[in-house]
């Protein structure tokens, strides 16, 4: 979902019940919650049949896309139910959009939009859901200018300096302190793609273990975009969370659905076993001299077991840090246990 990296406040809406507009403040970018723009990369741009869980849900995706893009978001219109006051629909559009108004233009500021068309146009639809109706994806003006400030650049000599942040999402800053650099890039870009992540939905509860159905928008064949669909067990009060796709199994870290869902659930912080400590930076791996295997007794079997044991674990904690590691780890294995048999059979 959109809030998992971004989950700035709203902006006050326009008329009830109209469609007037609104001049009020533009969305900020760089917020507190908000992207920090070090690179550019491809973000899901919005689409006519979207939908969301709530409006907060759209207006924080749209916001999120606009600061990747690099232009800032205006809420145009927005209507209400006059009992109720409940909002049922609403436009959000660059703030670049229209023109100052006759009464503003004796004024001294300098004319700042440009009649920019880019919008999105949404609606509550019977589901209760926020469904995307219209989509003008081109801007009139240069984008980026104002949206993306300069970092300053990093001594790159020093010891100290830990990888570049892209988000501002807790879990990304938390373990950008413990990860070697290697793995983290990794870990990174699934905390990056939470943005594909559209909807996180409840869908089953027994006691403390629910069961979420998070969708993503992916590129599919053709390069066609489609939806998944992607189930995730979490247990509240164990700490655990597992998903379908079983990234965590294969990789060791946490999946981008397994975050989104940490994330729904107010959780800030990715649990202790789920950061493996072969992924850390100060962790020590098993060093077994080799004079171990020179003074063995040739009668101990006990010590012949406890030695290969060691030595096979060197070569575990080795494999598993990439699936290159793996494979040439497992090929060793097997080929270790086929020179085995071959001296059985000489025997």
């Amino acid at each position: 979902m959109a809030e998992a990296l971004c989950s700035g406040e709203p902006m006050v809406d326009g008329a009830i019940n109209g469609q007037k507009e609104n001049d009020g403040p533009t969305s900020e970018l760089g917020g507190e919650n908000g992207v920090v723009a070090a690179e550019r990369k491809e973000f899901v741009p919005p689409a006519v049949g979207m939908e969301f869980e709530s409006y907060d849900d759209a207006y924080n995706y749209y916001n999120c896309y606009a600061k990747e893009v690099g232009f800032r978001v205006r809420v145009k219109n927005s209507w209400f139910k006059r009992n109720s006051r409940e909002k049922y629909g609403a436009v959000l559009c660059c703030s670049s959009q229209g023109f100052k108004r006759i009464k503003d233009v004796n004024r001294l500021r300098k004319e700042t939009r440009t009649g920019c068309p880019a919008m999105v146009r949404m609606r509550l639809v019977d589901s209760k859901r926020w469904r995307v109706l219209e989509v003008i994806l081109e801007h009139n003006h240069l984008l980026g200018a104002k949206i993306y400030r300069p970092i300053k650049k990093m001594d790159i000599e020093s010891r100290s300096t830990g990888p570049s942040l892209r988000t501002r999402c807790s879990f990304e800053l938390q373990l950008s302190k413990v990860y070697t650099r290697e793995i983290f890039k990794k870990f990174q870009y699934e905390v990056e793609e939470m943005y594909s992540c559209f909807s996180t939905t409840q869908i089953h509860v027994d006691g403390p273990i629910v069961i979420f159905l998070v969708k993503e928008r992916v590129l599919g064949e053709s390069n066609r975009r489609e939806i998944r669909d992607y189930e995730v067990l979490y247990n509240r009060s164990a700490g655990e969370v597992r998903c379908i796709c079983s990234c965590f199994n294969f990789y060791g870290y946490l999946c981008r659905h397994a975050l989104c869902v940490l994330n729904f659930n107010g959780v800030e912080e990715i649990p202790s076993k789920y950061i493996l400590s072969r992924w850390k930076r100060d962790y020590k791996r098993l060093y077994i001299p080799d004079h171990g295997s020179i003074n063995v007794d040739p009668t101990d079997h006990v010590q012949w077991f406890n030695q290969l044991c060691r030595s096979a674990l060197q070569v575990v904690e080795e494999g598993v840090i990439s699936l290159d590691h793996y494979h040439v780890a497992l090929q060793a294995f097997e080929e270790s246990l086929n020179r085995v048999h071959e001296v059985e059979k000489k025997q």
